[in-house]
């Protein structure tokens, strides 16, 4: 299990194939050990939601079942925040209805537990649940708490930033977005995490297209990062993709 944590921290996607034979194997044994079911389901979640796999929504849900199975509350804290974030990612109008208890619910059982990290990310969360119910005054004292009590928690200090992201883009804010996008690729780079950087950095590429802004610089950038992963051919496609998109545009203007 650790070595699977491992390899999907370093490169999930170059590492995919290995990985899921991996975690065939680990769910055939997991329950000869003490929290291993639990275990074995957040590494499971976690792996489908950083190759971008929808399954992640259905993962993530039996991660909740198996972390309330258990009765630990970094389990419990850490399996909402993860639904969260699929529901986001893969279905919104889910999202849209579920957020908020969610991540209320996250907020619980994170603040039983003492993770600050935790709680600060679903505090984002929350913020982006209180935007969608047209409680504006409420979705900015959320955001807030959110960025004060991520500076209180041990580097790397971006656990609301991923969130943030999220909550300016579906706002409509695309320029401050692309703000803390910029905030958080600084963090990654310092601390080396190459895969989540390179993440970031697509995600900074795909911001500035929707703005209809070049992303030649950054897209240089991203390949330099790529350059030092298994998965680089991963990140070229996703690149060219957009590339295309933008030339496309170019050619109609």
């Amino acid at each position: 299990m650790n070595l699977a944590a491992a390899y999907s921290s370093i490169d999930p996607i170059g590492y995919q194939s290995e990985l899921r034979a991996l975690f065939a194997h680990i769910e055939s044994i997991c329950d000869q050990f003490s929290d291993g079911r639990v275990y074995y389901a957040q590494l499971w979640g976690y792996f489908l939601e950083q190759i971008g796999d929808c399954e992640a929504v259905e993962a993530a849900y039996r991660y909740l079942e198996a972390a309330e199975e258990s009765g630990e509350d970094h389990y419990i804290s850490d399996a909402f925040e993860l639904l969260c974030i699929v529901l986001v990612e893969f279905d919104l109008e889910s999202a849209r209805l579920q957020l908020r208890d969610l991540a209320a619910a996250g907020e619980a059982s994170a603040r039983r537990g003492g993770r600050n990290r935790s709680v600060s990310g679903v505090l984002m969360w929350r913020a982006l649940a209180a935007h969608w119910a047209g409680q504006e005054s409420e979705a900015k004292r959320f955001y807030q708490r959110a960025m004060t009590l991520q500076q209180r928690v041990a580097p790397p200090r971006n656990s609301a930033l991923y969130a943030a992201i999220a909550f300016h883009e579906i706002s409509g804010d695309f320029e401050r977005a692309l703000q803390v996008c910029q905030a958080d690729i600084r963090i990654l780079h310092v601390h080396k995490l190459t895969f989540l950087l390179a993440d970031r950095r697509l995600r900074k590429c795909q911001l500035l297209t929707q703005m209809s802004r070049d992303i030649s610089r950054e897209a240089r950038r991203l390949r330099r990062v790529a350059a030092q992963l298994r998965s680089r051919e991963h990140w070229e496609n996703r690149l060219g993709e957009l590339e295309a998109s933008q030339s496309g545009e170019t050619h109609e203007q």
